[in-house]
């Protein structure tokens, strides 16, 4: 032991009350700048019944090791007395993952499509960057095919229209496309929700109104529970 805070795990008790109401689906982020001694913030979300993003709980990680997920992990389902979720929602990452898989083992994990698409025009290259017609192609193959056959088929169309047969990145996303493409759960009954990028959108956008990576521990936190505030009786 170094004497340095390594791990922080917090939840009051409307956080747990909220999670025994609305625990079914649960976001999981650490996508955020924190604090000036680089701690990742990890915040636990899901929805209310008005589709209004409710929080869990959060936490401080000094890194995003699958050891340090585990022990988060732990503190979160004790904190809300074992429940699992139905489905957890993240964005890609191999560490995580195996925590996860450890943890939530009857729990469906699934992929963030709103992560997924931001990242879109970044990997496909600059002859495509700010192609509008690609997009609009691949945003309606994503959000509009009904079944996994006509996503396959739209797909290979796309990916032949525009050259993109050597792109590494889409041909991944192609081979997990179980993970996060809707077409291939829609028989779960939190499919309309999965598809629903405004929820990560609004939820990325409330925590970044105040995270800060000037911000000392102390000043960061007094801002979290002012924005919790805003959500819960705004």
């Amino acid at each position: 032991m170094d004497g340095t805070l390594k791990h922080v795990f917090w939840a009051d008790g409307i956080a747990r009350f909220n999670y025994s109401l609305y625990g079914d689906v649960l976001s999981f982020d650490t996508a955020y700048d924190t604090d000036r001694y680089k701690m990742i913030f990890v915040p636990f979300t899901g929805l209310d019944n008005h589709r209004l993003c409710v929080s869990f709980g959060a936490a401080f990680l000094s890194d995003e090791k699958s050891k340090s997920f585990m022990w988060l992990f732990d503190k979160f389902l004790d904190a809300m007395g074992g429940h699992t979720p139905v489905c957890l929602i993240t964005y890609q990452d191999p560490t995580m993952k195996v925590a996860i898989n450890a943890k939530f083992q009857s729990t469906t994990h699934r992929f963030c499509i709103w992560h997924i698409m931001r990242k879109l025009f970044k990997k496909v290259g600059s002859s495509l960057n700010g192609d509008y017609a690609f997009f609009g192609r691949f945003k309606s193959c994503v959000h509009n095919s009904e079944t996994s056959f006509e996503f396959e088929q739209e797909w290979q169309s796309i990916i032949t229209n525009f050259e993109l047969q050597n792109n590494a990145w889409l041909s991944q996303l192609y081979d997990i496309r179980e993970m996060w493409m809707p077409a291939y759960f829609r028989e779960l009954f939190l499919g309309v929700i999965l598809r629903n990028t405004s929820r990560s959108e609004s939820e990325n956008n409330f925590f970044s109104n105040f995270t800060n990576p000037h911000l000392n521990l102390v000043e960061f936190w007094m801002r979290y529970e002012s924005a919790l505030d805003l959500q819960r009786y705004g």
